[in-house]
């Protein structure tokens, strides 16, 4: 009998044993499954005559996400970043959309770059509703859409031609305007926007000329501009077309007034022309060389130990996940899109560093700041 009990206790430490073995396995699982990091797709340019605009987004982008996850990232969760190059063409957007959502499983697509590219993958995020944040683009069909969930930082591009427009109306006496407009679904969404600024002051365009995407190709709209008799250039492109029409123009002593929009990429665009052009940008964050905001600071002091060259491009990219950063800090785990969506808009509307930043006095009240090439 003692025997028996004996083998029957032995037994019993042996099962316990095993069940805290398992219960190590569990725990170890749940563990690994609270850490799981939060996956963030973002398709841009990486290649081809747009590449800086994707290539500095990125960087300005990993830069905060890095420094965040070397701090124990949000909730012991780090935030990781896939970055896929569709060469600011729509075609590969939506192969690289697909991929992120199906394969990679993201919790959200970040700072895609382009109207043309967004336009592309509309389909793809009205099916799947993952939200669409911080896209570089002001485009109106990504404001407050009810088919899929959308969330903007930038002013609207309604907002940038406003700005342009009476720039050159207002403080430049410029009545003779031509549009110089890339033909896609980027140039005619500015193109409307421009039209709709030149008709609130009573004016039409002189001319309406245009220029294909991810193409040099600007000699037949420089000599329609020319003979039209402008004054002044509203232009609607990306930095290497654009630099290229200025430098014809100024090689043929034409002295246009120019204005272009952010997406453009003002320093990008700046460095390619001579410093007598004279250009006006829009732009939808504060210059980060000058700004004395906690953010610009953090900013500047982070770019600078990483040896990196400092530009707006780069502070948009940073912006952007420093936004969705502190809203993911008011969300608890499990992560859910919906409190993503949420917190995204109340640190908009309510964080003290993001209105400082922009100075913003009301809800949805966004902001168009000015570069200048002299």
């Amino acid at each position: 009998m003692k025997l028996c009990s004996f083998l029957t206790l032995m037994q019993s430490f042996k099962l316990a044993r095993i069940w805290l073995v398992w219960l190590s396995f569990l725990l170890s699982t749940c563990t690994v499954a609270s850490n799981k990091p939060f996956l963030l797709g973002m398709s841009v340019a990486l290649d081809g005559p747009a590449k800086q605009i994707g290539n500095e987004l990125s960087t300005g982008a990993r830069l905060y996400f890095d420094e965040l996850n070397r701090q124990g990232g949000i909730h012991n969760s780090d935030i990781k970043l896939i970055v896929l190059d569709d060469g600011y063409e729509p075609a590969r957007t939506v192969d690289n959309t697909k991929l992120l959502i199906e394969n990679e499983k993201v919790d959200a697509l970040f700072t895609f770059m382009g109207t043309p590219t967004s336009w592309a993958i509309k389909s793809l995020l009205e099916h799947s509703k993952i939200p669409f944040i911080t896209p570089f683009t002001g485009a109106e069909f990504l404001r407050s859409p009810d088919t899929f969930h959308t969330f903007n930082v930038r002013a609207s591009y309604n907002q940038e031609a406003a700005e342009q427009i009476h720039f050159l109306v207002n403080e430049k006496n410029k009545k003779h305007i031509a549009l110089l407009i890339q033909a896609d679904e980027f140039g005619l969404t500015l193109e409307k926007s421009l039209l709709k600024a030149l008709q609130a002051h009573q004016l039409q365009p002189v001319t309406i000329s245009r220029f294909r995407r991810n193409t040099q190709d600007i000699n037949k709209a420089l000599r329609r501009i020319t003979n039209s008799g402008a004054t002044a250039v509203a232009m609607v492109g990306t930095y290497a077309p654009l630099a290229e029409f200025i430098n014809d123009a100024q090689a043929s002593n034409l002295d246009f007034e120019y204005t272009t929009v952010s997406f453009a990429s003002s320093q990008a665009l700046y460095q390619r022309i001579a410093p007598s052009a004279k250009v006006m940008t829009t732009e939808v964050i504060p210059d980060p060389l000058t700004c004395e905001h906690a953010l610009c600071n953090a900013f500047r002091q982070q770019a600078q130990t990483q040896k990196l060259s400092i530009s707006r491009l780069m502070f948009e990219g940073y912006i952007n996940a420093f936004i969705t950063s502190q809203a993911l800090q008011l969300c608890t785990l499990p992560f859910e899109r919906s409190c993503l969506i949420e917190k995204l808009e109340h640190v908009k509307i309510h964080d003290e560093t993001i209105t400082e930043l922009f100075n913003r006095q009301a809800e949805n009240n966004y902001v168009v700041f000015r570069s200048y090439n002299q």
